[in-house]
């Protein structure tokens, strides 16, 4: 099994719980969305700061800069889109469109980077995101007849920009190093989720949060520690596989999700109201083999 794929597999499965921290901390912790991306933001930018003050800038051509700083702009504009839809719509109609991004990045990757991918690359990766999206949706507990709302719309706009995002990530990357690439992903994507939220107030709300030494651990462990092992991870995969392929290994987080959502509640663990009905494990577990086999001809191929 080639290095680019079990990276890129890894960072997905770090990134499952991550997302499981998120909820969590959004709906068990009570923390408000602002301040949520105020943090992920400033995180981002202490952790760039850092990188380049502890390696210096790199002799890197100004295209490659511009790329990842873009990268993170278009990453950080994705999610806040994802956000803005969460806070408005249902969830299970929210996360499928978004696991669209896959397809995006790999029609950017062929025009764009010129990978080529044959039939069975392309069946590997549809087979990953219809999965995934299955994987993601509250089976009959969504509003079908919200197809076309705005929120809805920003959610195809923000995958959009995930699929491009990657592919400059994989462009600046012939040029800057993981550390240097992360660093300057990490700037562009505090521009656009934590920049906008800078408020006196916010900043103040954010102060009270963190001086609950519990809180700021979880905080801490599942919004600094996660994101920085599982973007590692991303950006290595990305460096050293084609991009289309890597794309939709990142898109199996809800696989990753599903499962750990499935032993918590299997081992009665209350971190937030999460339940399955028999037909949701049934499906889900169905949809799981379908992700199984696009990671499988991804893989072998």
């Amino acid at each position: 099994m080639d290095y680019w794929v079990l990276t890129a597999i890894a960072s997905a499965c770090i990134f499952a719980f991550v997302t499981v921290g998120d909820k969590w901390i959004l709906t068990g912790l009570g923390v408000k969305l602002s301040n949520y991306c105020i943090f992920v933001g400033m995180t981002q930018l202490i952790v760039s700061i850092l990188l380049l003050l502890f390696m210096g800038f790199p002799d890197a051509s100004f295209k490659s800069v511009i790329s990842s700083l873009s990268a993170g702009a278009l990453w950080g504009l994705g999610l806040t889109f994802l956000f803005f839809a969460l806070q408005r719509e249902d969830v299970g109609i929210v996360t499928p469109i978004w696991q669209s991004s896959p397809v995006f990045a790999s029609v950017f990757a062929v025009y764009f980077l010129g990978e080529s991918l044959n039939i069975y690359g392309w069946m590997a990766i549809l087979l990953v995101v219809f999965g995934a999206a299955f994987l993601s949706t509250n089976f009959g507990r969504t509003e079908t007849n919200k197809l076309f709302s705005f929120p809805l719309l920003l959610v195809i706009v923000g995958a959009i920009f995930i699929g491009g995002a990657q592919v400059l990530l994989k462009q600046s990357s012939s040029d800057l190093g993981i550390w240097h690439n992360m660093a300057y992903r990490g700037i562009g994507l505090f521009a656009t989720i934590g920049l906008p939220y800078i408020r006196i107030s916010s900043i103040q709300s954010l102060g009270n949060l963190l001086s609950n030494p519990k809180k700021t651990f979880i905080i801490f462990s599942a919004e600094t520690i996660g994101p920085i092992s599982g973007n590692i991870m991303l950006l290595m995969a990305v460096s050293s596989g084609p991009v289309s392929k890597v794309s939709a290994l990142l898109g199996t987080r809800p696989l990753w999700v599903f499962l750990l959502t499935l032993l918590i509640s299997v081992l009665g663990i209350k971190l937030f109201h999460e339940s399955f009905k028999k037909i949701d494990v049934i499906i889900k577990a169905g949809s799981a083999l379908v992700v199984s086999g696009g990671i499988a001809i991804i893989a072998l191929a």
